[in-house]
């Protein structure tokens, strides 16, 4: 019965905390406007993204982005590096994985986004704007006081199959970043989402849920660039380590001489499935990062860090991280990243050693011409036992190390066609097998005026349990009316090594999205999957408030 009452009041401060961001933020809606930078994805990592924009065209650490895929949002971003005409983002939340190609919508002030530069276009396919009209410095703040967007949501799935696995569910989403709050250097950062399933057969309670609440963020930040000092308390998201993921806690950074910054962090960590708080996991850790200056030739910075995670007393899992990035003008970029597990007690009788390597990360890209480029990476993962798996049995840990070598190439055709080409390979642990993926992939958004665009590509893949591709063109049209049309269609084959059979799929769908005036959007999208496994339809639409 205690549990029951506090979901309830859990529930009840979530509805009257979304109706008051909502408030707080609705006086100032014509003015408080952002505008949004689209880029493409140019590298995908296993928590990072790299973007072909960056602070020429407006964008900052710190700034949310979604990706989407044929007008639909598969992941929520965060930025966490930038370069000139490049950038990085950190996967906050993903319904689908962000592959090579895809587009990230980045939220700037309008401010910023000004004139963008284009990468790979002619000047003389350049068409001069007329000059802005001059704001005033009111104008100015309140633009940049409110960025985000709060929005309905409405998702349906038909099974068509006898199982007849049929939903529907409403959403409320919120993601809002108010800066410098009241005139001081504070920013208030929320992202939630409030939503309801609801089953088939009758109308009684049995065939709904309550109302499930998820905190994603709710952070305050103190972020002055006249002051030594940085500060983020709330749910948060340490971005400058990975591996340490959601806290429920605060952040501390301090600039010392020399480009040097001192950070450390505590906390918890929350529920990862429902978002929940809890206190029996913690979290805590220092950090030492080093930073080019910002007018300085080359973007370069090193973070070496130490932190730990702890269930009750007992020590869950301790860990060096260190992250390598530059960038530098002549079209030359390189990230890198490891994790070093220190073993302590339990830990390094589990273990078999002091020290294990956990994970290794490098992707590096080359401009090697205006319009060709090339890509590298290396990738090497390994789960680790924590307090709650540490009698997890030896052979669930024997394959858990993963290593792959990516290369790439992007090629700029005539007629504003991108030529993405993609190449994987990798090694399963004790054995000399070696499994390949491949991804192709054309684009062109230069048709009748940049009005149509066309997409086609090809995946082939294979791991030790499947192997399989998928085939999918589109095509997208951008209407007079705000709006972008795509139609897709496509085709996915697998084949279960274990048991030698197969699956196929095959699937269409139809995307719109749209604006109405300067701050209203909507978007739906009607999929219909036709298989050996499924036969189901599903319908998403939402509407909303953008900031």
């Amino acid at each position: 019965m205690i549990r029951t009452r506090k979901h309830l009041l859990n529930r009840k401060h979530a509805a009257l905390f979304t109706a008051l961001i909502a408030s707080v933020v609705w006086w100032t809606a014509t003015s408080a406007v952002a505008a949004t930078v689209g880029a493409t994805i140019t590298l995908v990592t296993s928590d990072l993204v790299y973007l072909d924009a960056g602070r020429s065209q407006g964008i900052e650490i710190g700034q949310p982005a979604e990706v989407r895929r044929d007008s639909a949002t598969i992941a929520s971003l965060e930025i966490v590096a930038t370069a000139d005409n490049s950038s990085s983002a950190r996967i906050i939340e993903q319904h689908s994985a962000p592959i090579v190609g895809d587009l990230a919508f980045v939220e700037v002030p309008d401010s910023a986004a000004a004139a963008p530069e284009l990468a790979g276009v002619e000047n003389s396919e350049i068409t001069e704007q007329p000059a802005p009209k001059t704001k005033s410095a009111k104008s100015k703040r309140l633009e940049k006081q409110v960025t985000g967007r709060i929005g309905v949501q409405w998702y349906s799935q038909n099974d068509r199959l006898p199982q007849n696995y049929d939903i529907t569910q409403p959403s409320v989403v919120t993601r809002l970043r108010m800066r410098s709050l009241f005139g001081s250097g504070l920013d208030l950062s929320v992202r939630l989402r409030s939503r309801r399933n609801f089953y088939p057969d009758g109308a009684g309670s049995r065939n709904r849920t309550a109302w499930d609440h998820r905190y994603y963020e709710l952070a305050l930040a103190y972020r002055n660039p006249g002051s030594d000092w940085e500060f983020q308390g709330g749910r948060i998201l340490v971005g400058s380590i990975g591996g340490i993921g959601y806290l429920d806690g605060a952040y501390l950074q301090y600039r010392l001489p020399g480009s040097l910054y001192l950070g450390s962090f505590a906390g918890s960590q929350p529920d990862l499935t429902t978002t929940e708080f809890r206190s029996d996991t913690r979290k805590g850790g220092v950090c030492l990062i080093w930073k080019s200056k910002a007018d300085a030739h080359r973007d370069l910075s090193l973070t070496t860090a130490f932190a730990g995670e702890y269930s009750g007393s007992e020590i869950s899992r301790e860990f060096i991280y260190q992250q390598f990035s530059l960038s530098s003008p002549g079209g030359f970029s390189i990230y890198e990243s490891a994790d070093v597990n220190v073993n302590r007690g339990w830990r390094a009788e589990t273990e078999g050693s002091s020290l294990s390597l956990a994970n290794v990360n490098v992707n590096a890209r080359y401009q090697a011409a205006k319009r060709i480029a090339v890509t590298a990476g290396y990738d090497s993962h390994a789960n680790y036992r924590t307090w709650e798996t540490r009698e997890t049995p030896d052979s669930l840990f024997d394959d858990a190390m993963r290593r792959g070598y990516r290369t790439g190439i992007e090629l700029g055709l005539p007629y504003h066609v991108r030529l993405d080409l993609r190449e994987t390979l990798r090694d399963e642990p004790n054995t000399t097998k070696v499994y390949a993926s491949t991804s192709i992939a054309a684009v062109t958004h230069g048709i009748v005026g940049g009005r149509f665009g066309l997409t086609a590509r090809y995946d082939s893949f294979e791991n030790r349990f499947t192997s399989g591709l998928q085939r999918s063109a589109s095509a997208s049209w951008t209407t007079p009316l705000r709006g972008d049309l795509t139609v897709q269609r496509g085709q996915t084959a697998y084949r279960y090594q274990s048991t030698d059979t197969k699956a196929d799929s095959d699937w269409w769908r139809v995307a719109l999205d749209f604006s109405l005036g300067r701050h209203w959007y909507g978007s739906s999208s009607y999929e219909s999957y036709v298989g050996t496994n499924e036969d189901v339809a599903r319908l998403f639409v939402e509407t909303g408030f953008r900031f």
